[in-house]
């Protein structure tokens, strides 16, 4: 059981520190101290502060291992800040030669296949279908230990003009009216930024037609659409998104824990 700041399925600053304040140290003890509280009232075994970036300064770690917590590496963030280009020639001219190649054998090779949809599910159950391709990733994903994210989530994020949703549907080679639904990708508009935040694969057909890179470039695409000036594309699949354009950003956290082994850990460092 962890004190966990923000949420299993939130990312980004879940606390908020001003530097420029003579106190800032002292507002983080009194954090510190309330977490502490909370982690005895709930028998967990651990605190975790998250998230945190490059930017922040050096005497934050010295700090916080004052305070008895470690700097613990989370797996980087992708973004893509490279919003500028006009068109596909442009997007492909923004990128490596290395990843230009793979970009166009591995995605723009198959982008005939398939339609992207924008609509937001019509009824029910369209969203139970969607929801059916998220447990497809989440059942063989263990990057993260993470609850499943039950139905009602979905419902709301398909309610809410906040939230854009890309329904990836592969066509019939031999009749290209007909067609199946084979991704989707929930993703949150921001200030100017497009944050993928959910995807889920009919794994029956990832492999053959590159479905996962294929709605990685259809969100690219989206952004770009919506007037976004940055892509967040989340966590794991660095190489996947490395060949689209985006940038790795080193996230952390500060973990403070209970446990026997994890002391042992502290003492050796």
């Amino acid at each position: 059981k962890t004190v966990l700041t923000g949420s299993l399925i939130t990312k980004g600053n879940h606390v908020y520190i001003n530097y420029e304040h003579k106190n800032w140290s002292g507002a983080l003890s009194i954090l510190s101290e309330t977490l502490t509280n909370i982690q005895d009232q709930s028998n967990a075994s651990k605190i975790m502060i998250r998230d945190f970036y490059d930017s922040q300064p050096h005497n934050l770690e010295k700090f916080m291992l004052e305070k008895g917590f470690i700097k613990y590496q989370l797996p980087n963030n992708m973004v893509v800040e490279n919003m500028k280009w006009g068109n596909i020639d442009e997007y492909l001219s923004s990128l490596s030669q290395k990843y230009r190649y793979n970009v166009r054998k591995e995605i723009l090779k198959y982008e005939s296949n398939f339609i992207a949809d924008y609509s937001k599910p019509k009824n029910e159950e369209e969203i139970k279908t969607l929801y059916k391709l998220y447990e497809n990733v989440y059942e063989t994903s263990f990057t993260f230990n993470v609850f499943k994210l039950p139905t009602e989530y979905f419902n709301q994020m398909c309610k809410s003009e906040n939230y854009d949703i890309i329904k990836l549907y592969l066509k019939n080679t031999q009749n290209e009216h007909d067609i199946k639904l084979v991704g989707v990708m929930f993703s949150y508009i921001g200030n100017k930024s497009l944050d993928a935040l959910i995807v889920g694969l009919d794994y029956e057909y990832v492999y053959e037609y590159n479905c996962y890179k294929q709605i990685l470039y259809q969100t690219v695409l989206r952004a770009k659409n919506l007037g976004c000036e940055k892509l967040d594309l989340a966590f794991t699949a660095e190489l996947e998104k490395k060949k689209l354009g985006a940038q790795k950003v080193n996230v952390f956290a500060y973990v403070q824990s209970s446990d026997h082994l994890n002391g042992s850990i502290i003492e050796f460092i």
